[in-house]
């Protein structure tokens, strides 16, 4: 079976039918294809206690994947995920523990048996690791490396998905901006160099778990200070800003489902068939939203002020047309996308913390 690039996209789990409960779990068996995939189901129930899925395949680096429909109608089970035209359909055995059936991917199907299996055995995503790291731990790099980017590389990128943080083609800067936690318009008294020259970053963390992405940023600052003898200090100065609130009652979110082995924040854009542009948003809080939303609107900081919390997967169409668009135009547009979720961007002033860099040195060798 060709490897399919899957989008994550919205959850919008339907219909708890009479014995719901006999396929609550997680179930996982091998697709039998001439390139056999795994596949891992997670049937939960959400607040509503409506079914709800999601889906993931250990051994493609890919996400885990909210399914867009599932249901069970005794003793057959139809799960779907129409973004990325894949379906499951099968019949729960007698003893409840296997479901047979049949798994679409585009126009190809395929015999597969999911298998209900509970702790170690569930297979874990590629990213997912072991345990998490204390929530109180304090981690540095125990060993780390430093190298100027290669000429031709062209991608940029950062990769916290394993115990082993990577940081591609970045600036010092930008590095900066990563660690702590921060816009381009936060930063100042940085020299030319760092924003010029870009370097490739590998290390490892000296504590047990896998680490949350704020210990990453914490043992980045670490870093900078020890290899790049960086020193700062902050300030506050006001900024214009958009607040983002809540217009007027609860916006259509779906609370995802924070029990899936391996969840991580994801979104993909495809153009959808009315010609907009569709973003698919799996387990995003409020922040991760902002911060995403700031790669669009760039003239002003995004603040969160909605009060909503936990992570939530979600649809967020926006009325593009085909060709280029000018950074006016997407403001308008996302404006207009915001407000159909009934989301508001609010323009006022605002103090925002300002980071000042005191001193930065090229790195020290590895």
């Amino acid at each position: 079976m060709g490897k399919l690039l899957v989008v994550v996209v919205c959850a919008c789990m339907m219909v708890p039918g009479a014995r719901a409960q006999e396929i609550v779990g997680t179930w996982q068996g091998t697709v039998a294809a001439s390139q056999p995939e795994r596949v891992v189901l997670r049937v939960a129930k959400d607040e509503t206690g409506a079914l709800r899925a999601s889906s993931y395949r250990p051994g493609t680096g890919l996400n885990v994947l909210p399914m867009t429909s599932i249901t069970f109608t005794p003793p057959v089970v139809e799960t779907a995920q129409a973004y990325a035209g894949m379906k499951f359909e099968g019949k729960l055995s007698a003893d409840g523990k296997s479901i047979s059936g049949t798994w679409t991917e585009g126009k190809q199907s395929f015999p597969l048996t999911l298998n209900l299996v509970t702790g170690d055995e569930i297979w874990k995503p590629d990213y997912a690791g072991g345990a998490s790291m204390a929530a109180d731990a304090d981690p540095s790099f125990d060993v780390a490396t430093i190298k100027p980017t290669a000429p031709d590389q062209q991608m940029a990128r950062y990769g916290v998905r394993t115990r082993n943080f990577k940081a591609v083609n970045q600036s010092v800067s930008q590095l900066i901006a990563y660690a702590y936690h921060l816009q381009a318009r936060q930063i100042e008294g940085a020299p030319a160099w760092a924003d010029a020259e870009h370097f490739d970053l590998a290390g490892k963390p000296d504590l047990p778990g896998q680490p949350s992405e704020d210990q990453y940023r914490l043992m980045l600052r670490k870093l900078l200070a020890e290899r790049f003898n960086l020193k700062v200090h902050t300030v506050h100065k006001e900024f214009p800003v958009f607040a983002l609130t809540v217009e007027k009652g609860q916006p259509p979110l779906t609370k995802s489902d924070l029990t899936v082995v391996g969840y991580h924040s994801a979104l993909a854009f495809r153009q959808s068939v009315d010609g907009q542009v569709e973003g698919q948003f799996s387990f995003y809080s409020m922040a991760d939203f902002v911060e995403m939303m700031m790669n669009f609107i760039r003239d002003r900081q995004i603040v969160d002020e909605t009060g909503l919390q936990g992570r939530f997967d979600f649809t967020l169409k926006m009325p593009f047309e085909q060709g280029h668009f000018t950074p006016d135009e997407i403001t308008v547009a996302m404006f207009q996308a915001l407000k159909s979720l009934g989301f508001k961007l609010v323009p006022k002033k605002e103090p925002l913390e300002v980071l000042v860099v005191d001193q930065v040195e090229q790195p020290s060798p590895n």
